[in-house]
């Protein structure tokens, strides 16, 4: 049976579609392009074009007589690929980090949702050593945005969606130096009533998983990522809202 989606989905996105219907793995051999146009509904040509692209971002592997191989099932290359379409300079402008926390604001709330559904207790216990390392020191703020990437990763992770969790490291490593650079040095001080309501909201998030309450959940979420948005864009807050 043919793999299409509709005459406007690409090449690409039926061979992916197909790896993924067809459940194969890493070394599986992928038919020859004569009888993938058919599985496929494309020309050869059409095929052949796919298959160089899927090799570029790794998720073939293309051998002369032999044919194309699974390279990746995880999809982690071609995310990785869109990824690094993101230039660095992407937050040097408040409109743009303004789109970069509003994405990661959308992928979010909907994760630790799922995160919540999905958690066994035993997984959360590197959340809750994250929450703790995030304040342990108030000296390093360092290791409070490390610990941030951790905590939020985590979540992330035990929702179970590698592609989902992929996209959000590298909008948080892209997030990462406006963090260092545009959080004013007061925010971090032992006694500052941000700082002390930041780790509040980290509770509450960490709380609702544990309680399993998706809608709770995604609410505390949903709060500290508005508020992270305020602190770093004070005149933008508004439109995030």
């Amino acid at each position: 049976m043919a793999i299409s989606s509709g005459k406007h989905e690409n090449a690409i996105d039926r061979l992916i579609s197909y790896i993924s219907v067809k459940n194969l793995t890493t070394g599986n051999r992928l038919p020859s392009i004569k009888n993938l146009a058919v599985e496929l509904d494309l020309p050869p040509h059409a095929v052949r074009d796919a298959l160089l692209e899927a090799q570029t971002i790794g998720l073939v592997r293309v051998q002369p007589r032999s044919g194309a191989y699974v390279q990746s099932v995880s999809f982690s290359p071609l995310v990785a690929a869109f990824s690094k379409m993101l230039p660095r300079t992407l937050t040097g402008d408040d409109n743009n980090l303004l789109d970069l926390l509003e994405a990661r604001r959308l992928i979010e709330t909907d994760l630790v949702g799922m995160t919540a559904t999905r958690r066994r207790l035993a997984d959360l216990v590197p959340v809750r050593d994250a929450v703790q390392g995030m304040y342990s020191d108030s000296r390093d703020y360092d290791a409070y945005v490390r610990h941030n990437e951790e905590f939020h990763l985590g979540l992330a992770r035990i929702a179970g969606n590698q592609v989902l969790l992929i996209v959000l490291r590298h909008l948080l490593q892209l997030l990462r130096a406006v963090l260092v650079e545009r959080q004013p040095a007061s925010w971090w001080d032992e006694q500052s009533a941000k700082r002390e309501a930041d780790a509040r909201e980290h509770e509450a998030i960490y709380t609702a998983v544990l309680a399993g309450d998706p809608a709770a959940a995604r609410a505390a979420m949903l709060v500290h990522l508005r508020d992270t948005t305020e602190s770093l864009l004070p005149t933008y807050a508004t439109k995030s809202s």
